[in-house]
């Protein structure tokens, strides 16, 4: 119950620190100015079924809006299923199913070891699942059933979990990799999956609707050099197998250059790479909602709003 407060008082905390943009008048992201509070959703997490039991998971489940996108770790390792089976009797995934958790706001991490009855709940619940090529294989986890999963109808998307490499593009081959290892085959994943394992589908996880460069959606770019000595000779859609991140050359993020050549820009540049003015930079808005949310903390019970 105190979690869900705090929840509860965040939100609120930033939606007050949020600024009223003119234009739009609805104040939802499209009508705000890109590269501000278009960026910042507010979620929740459980940590695994391990960790947390089912009376706590199936009060935050209560508490939150239907909407709050939700994250898991879910089955990174054997011990967890047997583990789960002998408190509960049921798979981590079927524990999820029984609380009423699998829903498409849902990101389950890993899920490396997976029944066929998992795959298939999973699966027809439209859950994101985030695969963490890179952490698994420095941690020995596995190699999960992402392709399966795929066809049973849930998304893919990728994380860096413990940042055992920091570099997307490795984590765009290292799911192609790890099916390829698995399977014995290869072009397990179409460049246009692994496209979108590491964008539209982890926007949807963060609960944005950015699917493509409409009108509306966030200017998120990223310039990938093609005639790099690892790149040179690749057509486009084969740079995830090809590229890595020293072939970044610019990344936009919101409209705004973030990172050019390697160097990041800084807010205060002149010209295009500055925000509009009077903008709120997503770390000052967070610092400001946090600043809120520590008042109405220090507040003696009954006086909070």
């Amino acid at each position: 119950a105190a979690w869900l407060a705090r929840w509860h008082s965040l939100r609120a905390a930033l939606g007050a620190a949020r600024p009223a943009w003119g234009g739009g008048g609805s104040g939802s992201p499209a009508a705000s100015p890109a590269g501000t509070d278009a960026r910042v959703t507010l979620g929740a997490a459980i940590h695994s079924v391990r960790a947390v039991t089912p009376s706590a998971m199936r009060e935050m489940l209560d508490g939150l809006p239907d909407t709050v996108p939700l994250h898991l770790h879910l089955s990174e390792q054997p011990k967890e299923n047997t583990d789960c089976r002998a408190a509960y009797g049921r798979t981590p995934t079927e524990v999820l199913a029984w609380l009423g958790a699998l829903a498409p706001r849902l990101s389950v991490v890993h899920a490396t070891h997976l029944t066929d009855e998992d795959v298939a709940l999973i699966g027809t619940s439209g859950a994101t699942v985030v695969i963490c090529p890179t952490t698994e294989a420095d941690l020995g986890d596995g190699i999960g059933p992402a392709l399966r999963l795929q066809r049973a109808g849930a998304r893919i998307a990728l994380g860096s979990d413990q940042n055992a490499v920091v570099d997307p593009l490795l984590e765009m081959r290292g799911l192609e990799a790890g099916e390829r290892l698995a399977s014995g085959r290869r072009g397990r994943f179409t460049p246009a999956e692994l496209l979108a394992a590491a964008s539209a589908n982890g926007y949807a996880a963060l609960g944005l609707g950015r699917q493509r460069l409409a009108p509306g959606d966030l200017c998120d770019l990223v310039e990938v050099a093609g005639d790099s000595i690892r790149t040179a000779g690749s057509l486009p859609e084969q740079l995830p197998l090809t590229a890595t991140s020293a072939d970044v050359r610019r990344v936009i993020v919101g409209g705004r250059v973030v990172a050019d050549s390697g160097v990041l820009v800084t807010s205060g540049a002149a010209g295009p790479t500055a925000f509009p003015p009077g903008a709120l930079r997503p770390e000052t808005l967070l610092r400001e909602a946090l600043a809120v949310l520590d008042d109405i903390a220090s507040l003696p019970p009954g006086d909070h709003p």
